[in-house]
């Protein structure tokens, strides 16, 4: 069908009659892996032929959510004619995308109005990547099998209206790789599903190749009774208002636009060409992160700021010389070395001092990639600079290496020896503590551990209050002696799942991560490095379900770097996240991180079983310095 309606002497403004009109197909989107059962309807935009006849090239793409809506009652098709026609945008294709509705088996009415359960919530208001990935993934290529489109994200916008305002900017925060150009249109940044906490993330991430404009109603769900706003979530105009100072805070290309009126897709409509000419000025050159433009003036403020972490925007680089290989966890040594487990066996992927330099840097990145230990290890630490620790927590035991006392594994020769020692351990996580110790997180039985009240001391031996029920699986932590074989003291955790442990650099704090927990443990050691006085002190940020942290390390400064399914969220020693580093992939997570280098200013990460490196301002603690060797004496 055609777009222009017969009458055209009602016309609304950005609509011209005599504008070339594309078509528009129906379609049906079959239930797909991230939303299963449920279908979704949509609609595909062709622009009308062009006048001289020559086909289409490989199109850029608008995607319009609530794509019936946005159809009917912004007139979006015929108002693009019209900027296609003037060469206000370029020609590109679009599609009219509705949310998806899971049918009843009764066909009853569930509200009244829709046929089953609808989606629209759930798909739009999610801070998860979730729907983000439906369109990058089920959507886009069933579209491109019927249109050419350009597979650059520079040439695809995205828009919404209400709830899908959200959705769209989630889709472009999550999927920078597809879509970079983003109209938010009376959007819910408010109290939802965690959109209130959007903002938040944005001014502690740094800025994504995005170019964002918001519309907005100035009496947004507001009325004279109630001026403070009229529905729970809060105040559309002042989480508008509030997300649109934390894209300018953080650097990127924004502005917002209030119309008089409240929550009207008709009125932000009539901005909306505005809009897209902005959105698309100076194409076709791409667009690009940039730091905030207040960075070094007077006011500026380092506390905290990610722009006084990274040395450059988004800078991750994979490291060389590794086979392929899907790397799991990350050691870090005292001296800046830094090591990985591959399928093949365990890596030094970083020199320390004692190397030829900074592994991260050119002239040392060839000397990194030798392969040190001939057999992969599911749990790894390093015991100071010469020594490493490998479990296999389905065999048990912990396998002590002296990897000064062989060639590498890797020369042709016999290789380092290896002590096994604890047979009955089977270890999830471990954690050099200096001075001979290790620390390691222990499964054990739960109804091997007495459970105690909360008013009870954490004593040797003694189990955490909220310890896991009889029957399941617990975790202790015990601390071993490397030269002695001997278990020195051992204490039953409260995590649902502790999965990684980092010393702080005066010797005297230890995070104990929970993968499945937002809330992550700082214990004090006492004189037999034994955990006392645990709480849930820092409070990571979660996406929905992506929660957790599956390995930490410290800074100097006592900072704490959490690797997390949002990537490594770095909080102040106060326990506040503050600065998130997302991975080179911004829509996947982080598996493990650590400080390496000569200098312990990278920052390694394993992030889809690839290793990578980027340089930061900070420092990573080494817990064999010798100040701190000696017990804390608390």
């Amino acid at each position: 069908m055609t777009n222009n309606p017969a009458d055209a002497s009602e016309l609304p403004s950005g609509v011209d009659p005599n504008a070339p009109a594309g078509t528009i197909e129906e379609r049906t989107l079959a239930p797909g892996k991230y939303f299963p059962g449920v279908p979704h309807e949509y609609a595909i935009y062709r622009p009308a032929p062009r006048a001289d006849g020559v086909p289409d090239g490989p199109l850029p793409l608008l995607i319009a959510l609530d794509g019936t809506s946005i159809r009917n009652k912004e007139l979006v098709p015929q108002r693009l004619d019209a900027l296609i026609a003037a060469g206000d945008v370029p020609r590109m294709a679009a599609v009219f995308i509705d949310p998806g509705v899971l049918p009843t088996l009764s066909g009853k009415h569930t509200d009244g109005t829709y046929l089953g359960r609808y989606d629209r919530s759930y798909e739009y208001d999610s801070l998860s990547p979730r729907y983000a990935n439906f369109l990058a993934e089920e959507l886009l290529p069933a579209v491109h099998a019927e249109i050419p489109l350009s597979n650059d994200p520079n040439d695809r916008a995205i828009m919404g209206s209400s709830t899908g305002g959200i959705a769209c900017f989630l889709a472009a925060w999550h999927r920078p790789d597809q879509f970079r150009r983003v109209i938010p249109q009376v959007p819910t940044f408010v109290a939802m599903r965690g959109g209130d906490t959007l903002a938040e993330l944005v001014r502690k991430t740094e800025a994504r190749p995005l170019r964002v404009r918001i519309l907005a109603g100035d009496g947004d769900h507001l009325s004279a009774a109630q001026p403070w706003g009229t529905f729970y979530a809060g105040s559309w105009p002042n989480a508008a208002q509030t997300m649109y100072e934390a894209l300018k805070f953080s650097g990127y290309d924004a502005e917002l636009d209030f119309f008089e009126g409240d929550h009207s897709t008709v009125l932000a409509g009539e901005l909306w060409p505005d809009a897209m000419r902005w959105l698309w000025r100076d194409y076709p050159a791409p667009l690009e992160s940039h730091e905030p433009p207040a960075r070094g003036q007077a006011g500026w403020d380092t506390r905290g700021s990610v722009w006084e972490t990274i040395t450059g925007i988004r800078d991750w680089q994979p490291m060389t010389g590794l086979p392929a290989g899907r790397a799991t966890g990350l050691a870090q040594a005292s001296d800046g070395s830094v090591y990985a487990s591959l399928d093949d066996g365990v890596y030094r992927v970083a020199l320390g001092s004692t190397g030829a330099g900074n592994a991260a840097s050119a002239e040392a990145a060839e000397a990194a990639g030798t392969r040190v230990l001939p057999e992969p290890a599911a749990v790894l630490a390093a015991a100071g600079a010469g020594r490493l620790v490998t479990a296999d927590p389905a065999r048990g035991g912990l396998t002590v290496w002296d990897l000064g006392t062989g060639p590498a594994a890797d020369s042709g020769a016999e290789g380092p020896a290896g002590r096994t020692i604890l047979p009955d351990l089977h270890v999830r996580a471990a954690c050099w503590l200096g001075g001979g110790d290790l620390a390691v997180i222990d499964e054990v039985a739960a109804d091997a551990v007495r459970p105690i009240t909360s008013t009870e001391a954490m004593t040797p031996g003694s189990a955490a209050p909220g310890a896991r029920r009889a029957g399941s699986v617990t975790a202790v932590l015990r601390v071993v002696n490397l030269d002695t074989g001997a278990v020195r003291g051992e204490v039953a955790l409260p995590q649902k799942e502790a999965s990684a442990l980092a010393l702080g650099a005066d010797g005297s704090m230890l995070i104990i991560a929970d993968a499945e927990d937002r809330n992550q443990w700082i214990y004090q050691l006492d004189e037999a490095r034994l955990p006392q006085f645990g709480a849930p002190f820092f409070r990571l940020e979660t996406y929905d379900d992506w929660g957790g942290s599956a390995s930490a390390t410290f800074d100097t400064a006592e900072w704490a770097y959490f690797a997390t399914p949002a990537g490594v969220q770095v909080c102040e020693p106060i326990g506040r996240v503050a600065i998130f580093l997302a991975g080179p992939v911004v829509h996947h997570g982080v598996d493990a991180a650590a400080f390496g280098g000569a200098d312990r200013r990278d920052l390694f990460i394993v992030q889809d079983g690839t290793v990578y490196s980027r340089r930061l301002t900070t420092q990573g603690a080494s817990v064999d310095d010798p100040s701190i060797l000696e017990p804390p004496g608390l």
